[in-house]
């Protein structure tokens, strides 16, 4: 019986004890809560009558008002702040120290326009002394139907003294794209461009009239410096120069003879070339874009012309395909690769540099 009433008393002082706790939980979460929310209140307080003093035209009291607002308000508190900031800070001829104010605001919101129905004219003078310079940024393009491949025979190989004729061919490429500013000038630019690379070979041996095809899938990565030679507006106009690696990770040649005389043909329609070429290439690069420039991005038209250094064919494994020696007489010339791409792409701004212009103030 003791023990029943002992194991009852128990289990009442822990029950009392599992309120108490619980009490003292939601007492410390709603203050913790409620400090936050005064905090934050504060912050919006003190901006509404900073607003309220830069209504009348008391333009110290706002100056003395964004003081006590904290730097950790909240992003659109901070802006408001920097904006009635700079605007009263203009109303006492400070103009640098305006100026270094809509900086901060820009900062904040580097894609911020001038609204002409909200925002005072001052404000607007003010943002006309700053540029916003896209840093880093990052992009897709794609190109179809407008990659062309030049191939260059800088030496040739025959058996039965026949001429090749070379004719480029039109594929697609896709590339990521991305570039960093240095300033509103210049900057530097890189790609990773998965491209196909195709051209036809076309010869004559006796009586018969011989077509190779040869078609190549490349990762090329082109690093290049480009220069703005023209700016109108929304529109900018850069030139490149710059060089690329680039790696072949597929290759397939198509082969067909034909006599002319009964119209009798052979064929193989795709065999592998990857014993005959070589792995890598390198060559210089040129071209230019057209940019225009969209509030969180750009769009860019792309135009760049690659020309291969290095030879693209495997020499110590030219004579290796019996096939192609005594049923097409062909041997691989030496072959540098180049190539006219035009793409089309989206670009979008990662992060933003402030840069002041020129002015008297």
């Amino acid at each position: 019986m003791n023990h029943f009433l002992r194991r009852k008393e128990l289990d009442i002082l822990e029950s009392k004890l599992n309120i108490w706790m619980k009490i003292n939980l939601i007492l410390i979460l709603s203050l913790s809560f409620g400090l936050n929310v005064n905090a934050q209140t504060n912050d919006e307080v003190l901006l509404s009558r900073a607003a309220s003093s830069y209504s009348n035209g008391a333009f110290s009291q706002v100056l003395d008002i964004t003081k006590e607002i904290s730097d950790s308000a909240s992003n659109v508190v901070l802006f408001q702040k920097y904006r009635l900031k700079a605007l009263s800070e203009l109303a006492f001829a400070q103009n640098n120290a305006a100026i270094e104010s809509v900086r901060h605001m820009l900062e904040l919101n580097p894609t911020y326009k001038f609204n002409p129905i909200t925002d005072p004219d001052e404000l607007n003078v003010l943002l006309r002394k700053l540029r916003v310079i896209p840093k880093l940024n990052l992009g897709l393009s794609l190109s179809i139907g407008s990659n062309t491949t030049y191939a260059k025979a800088t030496k040739v190989y025959t058996i039965a003294r026949n001429s090749k004729s070379y004719s480029s061919q039109n594929t697609m490429i896709f590339s990521i794209d991305g570039g960093y500013n240095f300033s509103n000038r210049s900057g530097i630019g890189i790609s990773i461009i998965n491209a196909i690379k195709e051209y036809s070979i076309e010869y004559k041996v006796q009586d018969f009239r011989i077509n190779l095809t040869e078609r190549f899938n490349y990762i090329d990565f082109p690093i290049f410096y480009k220069l703005k030679l023209l700016e109108a507006k929304k529109i900018s106009l850069y030139a490149h120069i710059g060089g690329f690696v680039g790696y072949l990770y597929q290759s397939n040649n198509s082969i067909n003879s034909i006599n002319y005389t009964d119209n009798s043909s052979l064929e193989i329609r795709s065999f592998s070339a990857d014993k005959r070429k070589m792995k890598w290439n390198a060559g210089g690069l040129f071209g230019a874009s057209l940019q225009y420039n969209m509030r969180k991005g750009s769009v860019v038209l792309n135009c760049s012309y690659l020309n291969g250094f290095t030879n693209t064919v495997n020499a110590n494994n030219r004579y290796t395909n019996p096939q192609l020696l005594h049923d097409y007489y062909y041997l691989d010339d030496d072959i540098q690769l180049n190539n006219l791409s035009i793409g089309l792409g989206y670009i979008i701004n990662i992060n933003y540099q402030i840069e002041r212009r020129k002015s008297k103030w």
